[in-house]
């Protein structure tokens, strides 16, 4: 099944990164963005915020800090309704750019909107983390 098929090339591009095989991971990415494009209108929310999390990673493994974020970005940009996606910006943000956490922070509030209030365990910390390195200003 499909399901299974994007799963496999997942852990794929996952034993690539965390073995820093670039080849691998590369190979992986390639499969799961043809996969995802070709599933446009059907493809699940937490497959395209998969995607964006290990191609920010294979940037970063690669030192590219900028492409990092911009795969990120242009998820956001192509998906600006997913949750998810804006939860990992606030991730990345918190760790690579810790002096934008005002921005991390809004990233979280969006993430937790955009989910209908539903809270994971984590958004709330990146909400106060974000608000406490910006300064405390209220973005509630």
């Amino acid at each position: 099944t499909l399901l299974s098929k994007v799963e496999g090339i997942l852990s794929l591009c996952a034993l690539g990164l965390m073995s820093k095989d670039a080849t691998l991971a590369s190979a992986a990415l390639a499969e799961l963005i043809k996969l995802k494009n070709s599933q446009r209108e059907k493809t699940d929310e937490n497959l395209i915020a998969k995607i964006a999390f290990m191609s920010s990673n294979f940037h970063l493994l690669q030192g590219n800090l900028v492409l990092a974020k911009k795969c990120i970005t242009e998820a956001i940009h192509n998906y600006p309704d997913n949750a998810l996606i804006w939860k990992l910006l606030a991730q990345f943000l918190t760790q690579q750019h810790p002096e934008k956490s005002y921005v991390a922070s809004t990233s979280a509030v969006c993430a937790w909107k955009l989910s209908g209030n539903r809270v994971s365990e984590d958004i709330p910390f990146l909400v106060s983390l974000g608000a406490v390195g910006a300064g405390n200003r209220l973005i509630c």
